[in-house]
């Protein structure tokens, strides 16, 4: 248990995540142009968009007012905008 994280590690982990947001959307839109086509920018933007709106909303009304010190383990802080933006992304199949 010695590696384990403690609470205020993971939410300072996600307050420093919360700043990467813009560059995680300009590199997944630079990989979908480059990989896909510029015809695809527009209909990824229509989905990607509203979910990267979402991440930075959770990020300045919830993660980064969060209380590191608040050990608990329901913490509001411990939220991952980045990951929720990821999971509507992945194929279950």
């Amino acid at each position: 248990m010695k590696d384990r994280l403690e609470v205020k590690d993971i939410v300072l982990g996600q307050k420093e995540t919360c700043k990467l947001v813009d560059a995680f959307s300009d590199c997944a839109f630079k990989n979908v142009e480059n990989k896909c086509g510029k015809s695809t920018v527009g209909i990824f933007s229509s989905l990607f968009d509203p979910l990267i709106r979402m991440s930075r909303g959770l990020c300045e009304e919830v993660i980064i007012p969060a209380d590191e010190n608040d050990g608990f383990p329901d913490n509001p802080g411990m939220l991952s905008g980045i990951y929720i933006t990821t999971l509507f992304f992945i194929n279950p199949m």
